[in-house]
């Protein structure tokens, strides 16, 4: 989840996109941002998108552990991709993932302190 807001909006709750709806720290379309709870007046409220934000990522996340094959890195590219391309997965978002978000999925963990975690 990390990866994707800091690739989508760079940590910016104010981000908006030149060409599309995107809005926010999850950079979500008007038509996703509705079915997880934002709307014109909260999209770019961060706790509205960040909450928005984790609930594609866990439904997503969950989800994709029913598809054979997808496990690991597999299911992080596809989540991003479902985000970036909706279900059609047309629109370059596995390619994007694998360019932008994977590699910072691993500095993300690394910088975590685990024990400080639990």
């Amino acid at each position: 989840m990390l990866a994707i807001a800091r690739h989508e909006s760079g940590f910016n709750p104010d981000a908006a996109a030149g060409s599309t709806s995107a809005s926010g720290i999850g950079q979500f379309v008007d038509s996703t941002g509705e079915k997880y709870g934002l709307t014109l007046e909260n999209v770019f409220e961060i706790k509205e998108n960040t909450l928005a934000l984790i609930s594609i990522f866990t439904k997503e996340y969950a989800r994709s552990a029913d598809k054979k094959g997808l496990t690991g890195i597999d299911r992080e590219i596809r989540i991003y991709a479902l985000h970036h391309d909706g279900p059609s997965l047309k629109y370059g978002g596995e390619e994007l993932s694998r360019l932008h978000i994977i590699p910072w999925v691993d500095k993300i963990y690394q910088s975590i302190d685990w024990n400080m975690a639990k």
